[in-house]
């Protein structure tokens, strides 16, 4: 667009259509009840509407690189529960577009969210526990060819970097489901395969050794058995001579063995002992499997580490009776169920503990006050986050954010689901 000319025409009003609202919370206060007072002129109105616009064509053409930008960027601006509760919805969206998003991969994803083969899946930053240096390390490490196996995966990263503590958040996030590893089982055997990798290590410099050993007794021994040799005739000839009972060309001889002699015992010739060998490390059995299912308690776990619910949230995903935390109305009475964001403790004036009890159950967050006299009673079973609980509350409001009063409560451990 080039503007051609332009002309001052004054001061003028600019108006557009408001909303009413009887509790004036509105953004678009009312001035007359009709029209806004505060409302975006033209140029503002048009902008929305072309980022739109072409935000919608985006969308349905290019789904894949849509979700995936969309994605990145609400990963980094929203805050961490946020995340947590919109992220499944922009799973499940993507999948109406067969867009399918995927758990981090140790041979599909990149530094952050990533397109393979036309699929989205989580960066390896995303990881708790992984680290910008041991993401970039896999990432160098694979360039373009992909890993085979862990024991593959092992030998080509930096192990320094990588450690047992990175490792086990890789399996956690699934970073490692894509080649059919059972999560349990590599988690059991983290300790038994850096063991391996570092025997390897041992075994190989002790082949090493072992060959340089030979390699170098079959050097010296010729030189040793012509030095022991020499020794002996050197000792014999001067007690010949010493005798008087050289023969001819005795002295002669003797000289010439004491030259050559001299070299081979600067050398100090010696006879190493030859090094065991020792059997090569085996690398431990693992169970793979071309589908790998997931335990509750795994899906509970993973979203700890990649900060969200891959398959759904875990209340998609049990049947529990409950109402649903956007559903309340304050002063009633309700049954709820969620999984536990966060536990907060605190002492009252009175030097008494009570806490607040932060859930979510896919349609919304609430926090969950809990007396002094029910905490008591309660805070021995040790609740903790990933938990899922369900509550006969009262509901002490609805805006502008949920608050519950706990009444009576029941765990159901995400290990327990799996049973």
């Amino acid at each position: 667009m080039k503007i051609i000319s332009k002309e001052y025409l004054g001061e003028q009003e600019v108006y557009d259509i408001g909303v009413s609202s009887s509790t004036n919370t509105h953004n678009f206060a009312l001035a007359n009840g009709i029209v806004a007072s505060n409302c975006f002129n033209k140029a503002h109105s048009v902008s929305y509407s072309m980022l739109t616009y072409i935000t919608a064509y985006m969308k349905a053409h290019y789904p894949v690189e849509f979700f995936t930008a969309l994605m990145s960027t609400r990963s980094k601006t929203l805050q961490p529960k946020s995340w947590a509760m919109k992220a499944p919805e922009y799973i499940s969206e993507a999948a109406k577009f067969n867009v399918n998003v995927y758990p981090p991969s140790v041979n599909n994803s990149g530094y952050e969210f990533t397109i393979a083969e036309n699929e989205v899946y989580f960066g390896l930053n995303a990881i708790r526990d992984v680290g910008k240096t041991a993401a970039r390390m896999i990432i160098k490490a694979r360039q373009k060819t992909s890993f085979k196996d862990v024991k593959d995966f092992l030998h080509r990263v930096n192990l320094q970097k990588v450690n047992t503590k990175v490792f086990d958040a890789l399996i956690k996030a699934g970073a490692f489901d894509r080649m059919g590893y059972v999560r349990s089982d590599l988690l059991s055997k983290t300790s038994e395969i850096y063991s391996y990798i570092k025997n390897l290590e041992a075994y190989k410099q002790r082949e090493i050794d072992y060959i340089q050993r030979n390699q170098e007794n079959e050097r010296s021994a010729p030189l040793i058995e012509r030095r022991n040799f020499l020794r002996k005739e050197v000792k014999k000839l001067s007690n010949r001579i010493a005798k008087g009972k050289e023969k001819e060309n005795d002295i002669s001889l003797l000289h010439s063995y004491e030259e050559e002699i001299e070299p081979l015992e600067e050398l100090n010739l010696k006879k190493k002992p030859t090094l065991a060998r020792h059997e090569k490390p085996v690398f431990p059995e693992l169970l793979r499997n071309k589908l790998v299912e997931l335990t509750f308690s795994e899906i509970m776990e993973q979203a700890q580490y990649i900060g969200c619910y891959i398959g759904g949230h875990p209340m998609d995903l049990i049947s529990v009776q409950k109402d649903d935390l956007n559903s309340l109305e304050e002063a009633t009475y309700a049954q709820v169920a969620g999984v536990i964001l966060s536990i907060k403790e605190i002492k009252t004036r009175s030097g008494k503990q009570m806490a607040f009890i932060e859930i979510d159950d896919s349609t919304s967050s609430a926090e969950i006050v809990v007396f002094p006299a029910i905490w008591a009673k309660i805070k021995k079973d040790e609740y903790i986050e990933t938990d899922i609980i369900r509550c006969s509350v009262k509901v002490e409001q609805t805006e502008p954010d949920i608050k519950l009063i706990l009444n009576k409560i029941k765990r159901i451990r995400a290990h327990e689901m799996d049973s």
